[in-house]
């Protein structure tokens, strides 16, 4: 009899044992399960957040797109109006330069006039 209380005491050790390792399964089991779940959770949040940032970043290059071609055609437009103010310099500054060389030439003429009234008048 002692030799089967002895085989019953290892089949209850053992029984005993594979219950506390099943319990362990069981519990690491369940733990791989919830994270699982929580790194699911997690991709679909960065999933998620990808998306928003994608399309954030599609606005953002479609509003820097315009801004850029508003900037370009401003550009464009001082620099034609540049263009045309120096045009128009250029073109006052040379009436003004024939209307002085012209002014001096009356004046030159007028002073030689003079000249010659007055030699005639005291001679």
């Amino acid at each position: 009899m002692a030799q089967e209380s002895a085989q019953t005491f290892n089949l209850v050790m053992i029984t005993v044992a594979v219950l506390l390792q099943t319990i362990f399964l069981i519990g690491i089991s369940l733990s791989v399960v919830r994270m699982r779940k929580s790194v699911e959770q997690f991709t679909g949040d960065v999933h998620k957040f990808l998306q928003i940032a994608g399309r954030s970043a599609e606005i953002l290059n479609l509003n820097i797109t315009q801004i850029r071609q508003t900037v370009q055609n401003r550009l464009q437009q001082a620099d034609h109006m540049t263009d045309e103010f120096l045009s128009r310099s250029r073109a006052h500054a040379l009436a003004i330069d024939r209307l002085i060389g012209n002014l001096l030439r009356t004046a030159e003429h007028a002073n030689h006039e003079l000249e010659q009234f007055t030699r005639s008048a005291f001679r």
